[in-house]
């Protein structure tokens, strides 16, 4: 089933975990800065000056992080379940969640005979859809075009018409497989991948 995803709220943004990272992060340097304030003399006011944009940097970082952090929750739009994931795209990369619904169940119809942990293996994970190609441009492989990427819970895919061009089943097996299959070398995954038409 297809069920949309409320709006974020400030709860959703401000996790514990990440506010235990961030409040230390920005909290000890502001305090030090007003204790230093207090209590240091004969400070130049050059000084000054360079603790102060250290201080107000490393809040720019903390506000930039929770800025496309909540970006990124903004473009997350329904979920299918099961397996419970969700699936989000940015602005002109829409798609339909029925043909997304129905090619997540055909991934888990396919694998789950030789994977029965195929459908939990897809649980928790989101599916975001872009207009442009992805780059692949590691150390030693010159730049190329890629259609996808699956990174843990993280898959993201290429927006194609029609949605069965797209590579979101060949990046949501590549998921089943490395929960599943205890993460197999990538060409023994695209040898599997590949019979079943997801190349």
């Amino acid at each position: 089933m297809i069920y949309p995803v409320d709006r974020p709220t400030w709860r959703q943004l401000f996790t514990p975990l990440e506010l235990l990272f961030w409040a230390p992060f920005c909290g000890l340097p502001l305090g030090g800065a007003l204790a230093a304030h207090r209590w240091a003399t004969g400070v130049e006011p050059q000084g000054w000056a360079i603790l102060w944009a250290a201080v107000l940097g490393m809040w720019g970082v903390c506000a930039i992080y929770f800025r496309r952090r909540w970006a990124s929750l903004l473009t997350q739009h329904f979920w299918v379940v099961p397996p419970t994931l969700v699936v989000g795209w940015e602005e002109g990369a829409d798609v339909d969640p029925g043909e997304v619904a129905a090619q997540v169940a055909e991934v888990v119809r396919q694998l789950t005979p030789a994977y029965p942990g195929a459908e939990g293996s897809l649980r928790g994970c989101l599916v975001h859809f872009r207009r442009e190609w992805l780059t692949d441009a590691r150390p030693g492989f010159m730049q190329a075009r890629i259609a996808g990427v699956q990174d843990n819970r993280l898959i993201v895919v290429r927006k194609l018409e029609p949605l069965s061009r797209s590579a979101l089943r060949h990046e949501l097996a590549h998921r089943v497989l490395q929960v599943c299959a205890g993460d197999p070398p990538v060409e023994k995954q695209h040898a599997l991948i590949g019979s079943m038409g997801w190349l």
